[in-house]
C-alpha cells in the first residue's frame, strides 16, 4: 500500500474510532462489512489490467515454472479490487498489481521463497 493510501486508511480508522468512542472500535458491524464488500466487488477492472494478469500468468509459467490455479487468479482480481478501494480509487489500475507477487504462486514453500527474495531485494 502506498504511503498516501496508508494515510487514508489510518484517517478512516481514526474517524471510525472517534465516532464509536463508547462502542467496541475494533469491529465493523455486519452492515458496514457488507457495504464494503459490495463496494469492493463493484470496482471495475479495465481490460489493460486483465491483459497484464494474462501476461503475468504466462511469464510465471514459462520463465519460472509456477502454475497457479484458475481459482487463485480469480482471487487475485478480488485482491486488486480491495487494494484499489484502500488506495481511495474507484477503479483498479495496473499499479495495484504490486500486491500480487507472492499471492499467485502455487505452494506455501514457494510463497516463502518468493517473500524472502523480495525482502532481500531479489524478486526473482
Amino acid at each position: 500500500m502506498s504511503e498516501g493510501g496508508f494515510d487514508k486508511l489510518l484517517g478512516s480508522a481514526l474517524s471510525i474510532l472517534s465516532a464509536r468512542a463508547a462502542c467496541d472500535p475494533a469491529r465493523l458491524s455486519q452492515a458496514e462489512l457488507a457495504a464494503l464488500q459490495t463496494r469492493t466487488s463493484r470496482l471495475p477492472i479495465p481490460s489493460g489490467v486483465a491483459a497484464a494478469l494474462v501476461g503475468l500468468r504466462r511469464e510465471l509459467e514459462q520463465k519460472h515454472g509456477v502454475i497457479a490455479s484458475d481459482r487463485r487468479w480469480v482471487q487475485c482480481l478480488k485482491l486488486l479490487q480491495a487494494h484499489a478501494l484502500l488506495e481511495g480509487r474507484d477503479i483498479v489500475e495496473e499499479d495495484d498489481l504490486v500486491v500480487l507477487p507472492c499471492r499467485v504462486v502455487a505452494t506455501r514453500a514457494t510463497r516463502r521463497n518468493c517473500t524472502a527474495g523480495i525482502q532481500a531485494g531479489q524478486p526473482d
